[in-house]
Order: C-alpha cells, then structure tokens, then sequence
C-alpha cells in the first residue's frame, strides 16, 4: 500500500474502531493496529501497542482465535519501538559527538593561530649565524 492508502485506512479503520456502539471486533482492531504499525507518525506504534492489548489479554472467547495474531503483531510492534528509540538515542550520540568534534576543532585551530603569532614575531633572538658581540660573551678570569 502506499502511504496515502495506508492513512485512508488507518482513518476508516480508527472510525469503525471508536464509533462502535457494541466493542470493535477483534479483526477490526487487529486491522488498525498493523495499519497504524506500517504509518510511521508520531505516537501511532504506541497507539497500535495499546489497541492489541485488550486482545492479547482477554479471557473472554470472542477475541480468543485472534490471540496468537495479537501477540505477534504486539511483539513486532514493541521490537519496532525498541528499535526507533535506539536509532534516536545513536542519533543524538552522533549529534552531541558532532558537537564536540567541532569545539575541539575550533580550540585546535586557535592554538594553531597563536603558535603561528609566536613564531612570526621572535622575542629579541640573534638572527642564526651571527657571531655574539662582546657585551654577551662570557668574562674570561686573568690568570697571574
């Protein structure tokens, strides 16, 4: 299905669901809830969760077949959950890591800009090669 016909059912399907007088059957729910798992908006893995849990649970023997199913689909839907909340716990690593990278890349590159300024303006050295002057050479002692 594409994602436009996945959204009409998920609507037609949450109507037939909420309206009904009498309890939703099984199988309408069991609908809803994979329609809901293949949509990936916010908040619909929780709201597929929370409509099989009535199913999985009952003891009654209407929704009893449905079971086995139930608990599949409920088992893939919090393995999927499981794994969205991984993937945004690795994306923000990954940001806060990106963050850093570029704090310390900046420090470097200013330690690098004061080093340059260090050696591009030498403090009061002789140029190499040129012999010292008098006044800095060492006082030979007079021997008697």
């Amino acid at each position: 299905m594409s994602a436009a016909d996945v959204a009409g059912e998920v609507t037609r399907l949450g109507a037939r669901v909420s309206s009904a007088d009498p309890p939703a059957s099984p199988d309408d729910v069991l609908a809803l809830a994979l329609a809901l798992a293949q949509e990936h908006s916010p908040g619909d893995l929780a709201r597929a969760a929370s409509l099989l849990e009535p199913i999985t649970q009952a003891t009654s023997p209407e929704p009893q077949p449905w079971q086995p199913l139930a608990r599949l689909l409920a088992a893939r839907i919090a393995e999927e959950r499981r794994l969205e909340d991984e993937l945004e716990r690795q994306s923000s690593q990954r940001r806060d890591t990106q963050r850093t990278i570029q704090q310390l890349s900046e420090k470097l590159e200013a330690l690098k800009a004061i080093e340059r300024s260090m050696t591009a303006h030498p403090a009061a050295t002789p140029p190499a090669g040129s012999a010292p002057g008098p006044e800095s050479a060492p006082p030979v002692p007079k021997t008697p």
